[in-house]
């Protein structure tokens, strides 16, 4: 088995890693996280990040991070394509 982990707190932009935008005073396991292996995460409060062994960014955690910058009126502009 591998590394497990947990979150609680405000996730009104995402920031919990659950797939929602609800809070949660409870310690909630983050489903998204158990399939990928980790090697690094931050978390603030207004937002949390992956990295795993290779170097990516789990997609969820990017959709999430974008969200939340766009919903605080940040405009972001892509250049290229994704893989």
């Amino acid at each position: 088995m591998g590394v497990l982990f947990f979150c609680r707190g405000a996730g009104e932009d995402g920031q919990l890693g659950l797939g929602g935008f609800d809070n949660k005073d409870h310690v909630c396991r983050i489903e998204a996280l158990s399939q990928i292996r980790v090697s690094s995460i931050v978390a603030g409060s207004r937002n949390s990040l992956a990295i795993t062994e290779d170097g990516q960014v789990p997609v969820h955690c990017l959709i999430a991070h974008l969200f939340m910058l766009v919903k605080r009126g940040v405009q972001l502009i892509f250049f290229g394509s994704l893989p």
